[in-house]
């Protein structure tokens, strides 16, 4: 089996949105706090 290709070149790099997500869950806030505060 191979492997599915990442989307990017090295794991260190985030989006800016995946970005704000850490950092909202690294404050406390759960899932849904996240998604309502992003508007997912």
């Amino acid at each position: 089996m191979s492997e599915t290709p990442s989307r990017r070149s090295s794991a260190q790099e985030l989006t800016q949105t995946e970005m704000n997500i850490a950092k909202h869950a690294a404050s406390g806030l759960r899932n849904r706090e996240i998604a309502q505060r992003m508007f997912l």
